[in-house]
């Protein structure tokens, strides 16, 4: 009898189950009507979560923050889940007008079931993802790379200006900017590369270090995407925004941290507002180094600390000079030892070779307008007709006369001054955007040089009121300052450059 009502119970259960499958396999179908507009509401929210947890993501990268794996996962799997379910909603119309019978039978039965099926599945898919994307947040605060090492050469002569540079940027006395100043192929961007290489060997307290080359071709925009891509903005959207945009983007970012900018060869003075780089201060702690051939541009800079990067001495020049050129080449000829060691003595006799740079005020110019022999006589004329009439006549009365003079004089040299003093600013911007230009055949020659090979005719007659020409082979090597090249192309070796040939 027990064993009857086990048979009967177990039957019984397994009769409900059957039932119960049976139905909610049925409610695939019979409830299609109603799952896929609850699936299109899902999609909605969906949608939304994933723009607002992207936005959030978006800020953090450019807060420089690193968005966490998991957040990341959830991203790509609601973008799959997007596009799927986008699927489903534009295939419902279709099943939908297959179903017969108010919606409890199809006419493609097995098709509507498998439909809803994966309908019902995608539903409670997204609704799990919704619920699992409500992160505090999105990313944390990384320690980024907080310089790039760069390329460098053997610094030669340089290790007092690195240990000077260096200083000042750890030194918090020092404030704001410095610029290291000196003339072209001196060292001073091989001095920059070492400090910037050095953030990578030595502990500070720096967030990040900045390189940008500025050079002659002055360009916002190709300062800022240096900079952009030490900070996190490298791909190209970023880059071809306006420069407005990348200067906002850039300040945001640079306000919150402990900077240095490195600006290698400036020939002007950049804007940094512009740029989008904060002022550094004593209360951020930041720094703004550059190199410039120009003291005077390290005024205009707002430059706290100058620091000048010298020539090389004799045996440094000639250390370098080793170095640069290998043994191979040195020992390649008997004569390139001794003429080389010549060219590098030259410095001590000519002195330093550089065109003299600081402007003429306007005082300068009144006083060369006085030379004038002109206005000497005049002046002279005058002075003595006034202390005869005053000494004849009594003052003022035979004073009239002389003092029309004096205002005259005074007139000529104000005039004067003021032409010659502007014309003097409209040269000096001149000479700041002019480019080297390229020689060629009959130029003249501002450098002397040593000529390694071939033979060639040079015009002297600048020089010796010759006009014969002369002929510069490898016995009669040099071509001095001021001839014309006539004849002949060869390979030279530049001793000397400027006006004290």
């Amino acid at each position: 009898m027990g064993s009857c009502c086990s048979i009967q119970i177990g039957l019984e259960n397994f009769l409900i189950r059957g039932w119960d499958s049976l139905v909610d396999h049925a409610n695939y179908v019979y409830k299609l009507k109603q799952t896929l507009p609850t699936l299109s509401a899902a999609l909605q929210e969906l949608r939304a979560q994933r723009n607002d947890v992207r936005r959030q993501v978006d800020v953090a990268e450019q807060q420089l923050f690193k968005p966490f794996e998991q957040v990341q996962l959830w991203l790509s799997k609601a973008e799959t889940m997007i596009t799927e379910a986008e699927k489903f909603i534009e295939d419902g119309p279709q099943e939908l007008q297959n179903l017969c019978l108010c919606g409890c039978a199809s006419k493609k039965c097995l098709s509507s079931y498998n439909f809803g099926k994966k309908v019902a599945k995608m539903l409670q898919e997204i609704n799990d993802h919704i619920s699992k994307g409500a992160f505090e947040k999105v990313a944390e605060n990384q320690p980024t790379a907080s310089v790039v090492v760069r390329p460098e050469e053997r610094p030669i002569a340089l290790e007092y200006s690195i240990e000077q540079v260096w200083s000042c940027i750890v030194n918090k006395d020092v404030t704001g900017i410095i610029g290291i100043y000196g003339l072209g192929g001196v060292g001073k961007t091989t001095l920059l590369t070492q400090i910037n290489n050095k953030f990578s060997t030595t502990p500070n307290s720096f967030d990040v270090v900045i390189w940008a080359l500025v050079s002659k071709d002055y360009d916002v925009g190709k300062i800022q995407d240096s900079i952009g891509e030490n900070i996190g903005f490298s791909n190209n959207s970023w880059k071809n925004r306006s420069v407005d945009q990348k200067a906002t983007d850039i300040y945001r970012v640079l306000c919150n941290k402990k900077f240095v900018v490195l600006l290698d060869d400036l020939w002007e003075r950049v804007d940094l507002n512009q740029v989008g780089i904060p002022k550094p201060s004593q209360d951020n702690g930041s720094k703004l180094i550059f190199t410039t051939r120009s003291l005077e541009l390290c005024g205009e800079m707002g430059a706290r600390k100058k620091i000048k990067v010298e020539c090389l001495d004799t045996d440094k020049a000639w250390e370098l000079f080793q170095v640069n050129v290998g043994n191979e080449t040195l020992n390649s000829h008997l004569d390139i030892q001794n003429l080389a060691k010549q060219v590098a003595e030259r410095k001590d006799v000519y002195e330093i070779n550089k065109f003299e740079t600081k402007a003429k005020g306007f005082l300068a110019f009144v006083w060369e307008t006085l030379q004038d022999i002109t206005l000497m006589i005049l002046g002279v004329y005058t002075l003595v007709s006034l202390i005869v009439g005053i000494i004849m006549e009594g003052w003022p009365k035979e004073t009239y006369d002389g003092l029309w003079i004096v205002t005259s004089i005074l007139l000529v040299m104000i005039v004067t001054a003021t032409y010659d003093y502007r014309q003097s600013m409209k040269f000096k911007n001149l000479d700041k955007k002019k480019r080297r230009k390229k020689r060629s055949r009959g130029d003249k020659r501002k450098h002397e040089k040593k000529f390694a090979e071939e033979s060639h005719e040079i015009g002297e007659s600048s020089l010796t009121e010759k006009n014969e020409p002369v002929m510069v082979n490898v016995d009669n090597p040099f071509m001095l300052s001021g001839t014309k090249l006539k004849n002949g192309s060869c390979k030279m070796m530049v001793t000397s450059i400027g006006i004290r040939k």
